[in-house]
């Protein structure tokens, strides 16, 4: 009995490509050993419309090398400046075909400047996304406070679980949402009770997971915000 199984070509569900001369260095290593990926909004500027998300896969497809099929699967950053309108041009695909939209708090992580504080203002484009089936892929930490205070960035997963999730899905319960790099016990004890095949999913990426805080902080290359 065989019990091993073989991927030839898998499909990466959360990839960051940067831009210029990361981008040029990351893609082949991707197209290389992956069929698909969603790739990540947070570039500079951001991805907030169909003709700015046209423009990356291209940059994208022209570093993928000669002989290596690669689609990138384009998503929006949802910032303040991202409408109801983009959803339903990138839903039709008619100019780029956008797959979803990820949401970054305000402060968090790289590029986040364009992010909301609460992804609870983003009202109208929330009920769009609910309306037309597009995912929304969360980066899900409570970095800046309701008070404008900056939280713990260890208990920030947590604070956003027990708060802000709870009143998202219960607003839109018919949005498609994916907790992405899922990295507390917290976090998984609510999917596991709460996760449902196309309402509510998460992504994991296990170098989270390896280390315990008291490891991480004295190693900078280890400071990927591992939860305890």
């Amino acid at each position: 009995m065989n019990d091993t199984i073989a991927v030839k070509k898998p499909f990466d569900a959360h990839v960051h490509f940067r831009q210029g001369a990361m981008l040029r260095a990351v893609v082949p290593l991707t197209a290389s050993n992956w069929s698909r990926a969603i790739v990540m909004p947070n570039t500079e500027p951001p991805i907030e419309t169909v003709e700015q998300a046209a423009a990356y896969k291209k940059e994208i497809l022209r570093a993928v090398p000669r002989g290596n099929h690669f689609e990138p699967l384009a998503t929006f950053y949802l910032t303040k400046n991202l409408t109801p309108e983009e959803i339903e041009k990138g839903v039709e695909g008619k100019i780029c075909k956008v797959y979803a939209v990820k949401s970054y708090p305000y402060g968090a992580t790289t590029n986040s400047q364009w992010g909301y504080r609460s992804i609870l203002e983003a009202k109208e484009v929330l009920k769009k996304m609910e309306e037309l089936g597009m995912p929304l892929l969360l980066h899900g930490e409570v970095h800046v406070n309701e008070a404008g205070e900056e939280e713990d960035p260890y208990e920030s997963e947590r604070l956003f679980i027990q708060d802000i999730l709870p009143r998202l899905l219960d607003e839109f319960p018919k949005l498609k949402v994916s907790l992405e790099h899922l990295s507390t016990a917290t976090a998984a004890d609510f999917i596991e009770k709460n996760g449902e095949e196309g309402r509510l999913v998460a992504t994991i990426t296990p170098h989270h997971l390896l280390y315990a805080r008291e490891e991480a902080e004295p190693h900078v290359l280890l400071r990927c915000k591992p939860r305890n």
